[in-house]
């Protein structure tokens, strides 16, 4: 099995510029790695298990993170730019 693998890297490797998509998709299927998300407590101590469940959980607490800005109370700003032609 060995044997087989290091011919077929070694082929891969020599005609790397006629299969550069073999080559890419190779590489990716040993790179390939799914990172999942670990369950989830609430601030009551729930356990969240459910996926979408999951995904609300975060989106409340990434908005909650967010803040309203005033826009009531923007200070002025002086102009430092008057056009062409003025010294």
């Amino acid at each position: 099995m060995r044997n087989l693998c290091r011919y077929f890297e070694h082929n891969l490797a020599s005609n790397l510029k006629l299969n550069l998509k073999v080559f890419w998709r190779y590489c990716k299927s040993k790179l390939k790695y799914r990172r999942r998300l670990g369950d989830c407590k609430t601030e009551a101590g729930d356990l969240i298990i459910d996926d979408s469940a999951k995904a609300d959980l975060l989106n409340q607490y990434f908005a909650s993170l967010l803040t309203q800005e005033d826009i009531d109370n923007v200070p002025d700003i002086a102009q430092k730019y008057h056009g062409l032609g003025t010294s």
